[in-house]
C-alpha cells in the first residue's frame, strides 16, 4: 500500500474499539510457510467480540483502565472518571507531579490510554533531531504550513492522517501553523521557507547548511539520547542473549559525552533496521520480518554515491521478479552534519503531469514531485505519458537537490492482463515490481538515519485497488465498468465491486504470468494473525493501525477485520519526514 493513498475505511471501528473492552487473542493455526507480502507499510490485530469482563489485559495491554482485583491499572480511569492527583505505580495521573515535574495530564510516556501519540512525537523513543531537511523552525513553527506540534492550523496529521486517523492525502489547509506562522516565511534562523513543489520551488529549497544542527547540543537532549540508546542496547542485548549490557552502555555514554553522537555497530545496525520493520503498525506483512537484508551504507553523504547505492538496491531487491525485503541505510545525522535526504517516496514512481484544465496525465500522487523534477531540469516524457519513470531526486545538506536517472533495465515492469479478458491488455496499464520506500527515517536507540529505502513486495489490492482504482489515482473502475459492459448510472448495481474484483485479478495474474513476487489479501491476511501469535508467544506487543491492515477489497471476508487493535509506537521504527508542500 502506497503511504500517501489514504485508509478511510473502517476508521470509526477502530476509534471505538479503543474505547471498547477487549479479550486476549485466541491462538491461530499456521498457515502455508510462505515469505509474505510487505505492503509498503499496513499493521496487528486483538479479539473482541464478544465483550471480555473488566480488568482483563489485551496483548498485554489493561483494557479501558479498568480495575485488576480492585487495584486501579497504571493510574487509568476507573469507569470513565481519573484517578485525582497521585501517581499510580510512578504514572501521573491526571496531571498530576511525578518527581516535580507536572505532565498537563498526559501519561509520562507520552502515550494517550489508548495507545495514539501525543501531539504527532513518540516521546517514549526521544531523540536528538539532526536533520537539516526536517525544515522546522526552532522558535516552534514550521515552515512548510504545519504546526511544530505534528498538527497543521485545521487540526489535520502532518503525514496525511486527520485527528480521527482519515487519511486526508493532504496537508494544512490554510498552510499556517497551529499557533503561529512565520511572518516573512523564514526560519529564526534564516532558513528560506519550504512551502511547495511547484512554481519557484528550486529558489525556495535553498540551500540547507551543514551546521544547522546544533554542534553542542544541550543537556536535556543528551539525556534523551542517553536514554534512548540505553533502551535499544538492553533490548539488543536480551533479545539475542548477548550477556549483560552495561560494558556496551559505559562505551556508548562516553562516546555521546564526547562527540553528541554514537556509531551503531554492524549487528546493532542490522537488529535495529529489522526490529523497525516488526515495530511497523502499518504493516500487514511483518511475519518474516528477520529475513530483511540489511546493506550498511552508512559512509555515504554525496548525492551522487546515494542514488548509485539506491540503484544497486533495486537490482538486489528485484532479484528477477523474485522479491527480496532489503534495506539500505546511508550517513546518519549527527551534530553539525547531517545526513542526506532522498526526496522522492519511492525510488520507482510514475510522472504526473497537470493539465491547464486540472486534469492529470499519469500518477496525481506525484503532480508535486513531478513539477520539482522539471524545475531541476527534468524533460519530462517524450512524448508525456500516463507511465513515464521519474528520475531519482537526492538531497544532501550544503547543497541543491539534484536528480538522478534510473536507468532503464534496473526497473522491472508489469504489463497488466486479464485471464479471460483479451481486451484489457488494450488499456496498456502497467506497474512496477519493487515498491521501495524512500522518503522515511529510520529511528534506532535515539540515532536518525534520513535516507533508509526498504522494501518488501506488492500485496494486489494495493496496485489494483488503490493505485489503478481510486479515483485520486488511476480511476480505472470506470473504464473497466463500461468494457464489462455495466452501467455507472448508479452504485446500487455494484459496478464498483465487479469491475475491482476483475481488476485486482487482473494484478494478481499478471505478476504472476511475469513471475513477480506478489501476495493477495486473503493469503496475507491469515499470515498477519500467524505473526501476532508468534509475538504473543514472545511477550511481546504488537502495534496495528486496523485502517491499514484490513484489505481494501472484500474487507469482511478476511480474518483481520474482525479484530480490534492496539496502536502504539515503539522504537525503532520509520517515521515519515516533514511534508515538503505545505
Amino acid at each position: 500500500m502506497s503511504l500517501n493513498q489514504d485508509r478511510t475505511s473502517g476508521t470509526r471501528r477502530r476509534r471505538q474499539g479503543r474505547k471498547r473492552k477487549g479479550r486476549r487473542n485466541q491462538g491461530q493455526e499456521p498457515v502455508a510457510e510462505q515469505p509474505p507480502a510487505l505492503p509498503p507499510f499496513l499493521g496487528c490485530p486483538v479479539a473482541l467480540d464478544p465483550a471480555p469482563a473488566d480488568g482483563q489485559y489485551v496483548n498485554g495491554i489493561p483494557v479501558n483502565g479498568t480495575a485488576v482485583n480492585g487495584a486501579p491499572i497504571e493510574g487509568a480511569p476507573i469507569d470513565g472518571n481519573p484517578i485525582d492527583g497521585p501517581a499510580v505505580n510512578g504514572t501521573a495521573v491526571n496531571g498530576s507531579a511525578v518527581n516535580g515535574d507536572t505532565m498537563n495530564g498526559t501519561s509520562p510516556n507520552g502515550v494517550h490510554a489508548d495507545g495514539s501519540q501525543l501531539n504527532g512525537t513518540h516521546y517514549d523513543v526521544p531523540h536528538l533531531d539532526f536533520s537539516a531537511l526536517n525544515w522546522t523552525a526552532l522558535n516552534g513553527t514550521t515552515f512548510n504550513g504545519n504546526a511544530a506540534n505534528g498538527y497543521s492550523a485545521n487540526g489535520g496529521a502532518p503525514n496525511g492522517s486527520a485527528p480521527d486517523g482519515r487519511a486526508t492525502d493532504s496537508s494544512s489547509a490554510d498552510s499556517s501553523s497551529a499557533d503561529s506562522s512565520a511572518a516573512d516565511s523564514s526560519a529564526a534562523n534564516g532558513w528560506a521557507a519550504l512551502s511547495r513543489v511547484h512554481g519557484d520551488f528550486t529558489a525556495d529549497l535553498g540551500q540547507l547548511p551543514v551546521t544547522w544542527s546544533p554542534a553542542h547540543p544541550d543537556a536535556l537532549a543528551l539525556d534523551n539520547l542517553l536514554a534512548s540508546a540505553e533502551r535499544f542496547i538492553r533490548l539488543f542485548y536480551r533479545e539475542n542473549q548477548a550477556g549483560a549490557p552495561e560494558g556496551r552502555i559505559r562505551q556508548v555514554r562516553r562516546e555521546i559525552e564526547a562527540t553528541g553522537t554514537y556509531w551503531h555497530t554492524a549487528s546493532e545496525l542490522e537488529f535495529g533496521a529489522r526490529v523497525a520493520w516488526r515495530n511497523s503498525a502499518k504493516c500487514i506483512g511483518r511475519l518474516y520480518w528477520r529475513s530483511l537484508q540489511v546493506r550498511d551504507r552508512r559512509e555515504v553523504h554525496d548525492a551522487p554515491d546515494v542514488a548509485a547505492e539506491a540503484i544497486m538496491h533495486l537490482r538486489k531487491a528485484t532479484n528477477g521478479g523474485r522479491i527480496r525485503p532489503v534495506i539500505t541505510i546511508f550517513a546518519p545525522d549527527a551534530p553539525g552534519r547531517p545526513g542526506p535526504r532522498i526526496l522522492s517516496s519511492q525510488l520507482v514512481r510514475y510522472a504526473g503531469y497537470e493539465n491547464s484544465d486540472g486534469t492529470v496525465l499519469g500518477d496525481p500522487a506525484d503532480v508535486g514531485i513531478t513539477r520539482l523534477a522539471q524545475d531541476l531540469g527534468w524533460p519530462g516524457g517524450q512524448p508525456a505519458g500516463r507511465f513515464d519513470v521519474l528520475p531519482l531526486i537526492v538531497k544532501e545538506p550544503g547543497s541543491l537537490a539534484t536528480l538522478h536517472e534510473l536507468p532503464a533495465d534496473v526497473v522491472l515492469e508489469v504489463a497488466i492482463t486479464h485471464p479471460e479478458y483479451e481486451w484489457f491488455a488494450d488499456l496498456g496499464l502497467r506497474w512496477y515490481a519493487v515498491p521501495v520506500i524512500s522518503d522515511m527515517y529510520l529511528e534506532i536507540g535515539g540515532i536518525r538515519y534520513p535516507a533508509a529505502p526498504f522494501n518488501g513486495w506488492y500485496m494486489g489490492t494495493e496496485v489494483g485497488s488503490r493505485d489503478f482504482g481510486d479515483a485520486s489515482r488511476y480511476d480505472q473502475l470506470p473504464v473497466i465498468a463500461e468494457k464489462l459492459g455495466l452501467s455507472t448510472a448508479c452504485d446500487r448495481n455494484l459496478w464498483k465491486d465487479k469491475a475491482m474484483t476483475e481488476l485486482n485479478l487482473a494484478v494478481l495474474h499478471s505478476y504472476d504470468i511475469a513471475g513477480v513476487t506478489i501476495a493477495d489479501h486473503h493469503t496475507e491476511s491469515a499470515r498477519f494473525l500467524q505473526h501476532l501469535a508468534k509475538e504473543e508467544r514472545q511477550g511481546r506487543a504488537c502495534p496495528a493501525d486496523w485502517t491499514w491492515i484490513v484489505p481494501p477489497a472484500t474487507s469482511s471476508a478476511t480474518p483481520v477485520f474482525h479484530r480490534y487493535y492496539q496502536d502504539f509506537d515503539q522504537s525503532p521504527n520509520f517515521y515519515r519526514h516533514p511534508p515538503l508542500n505545505g
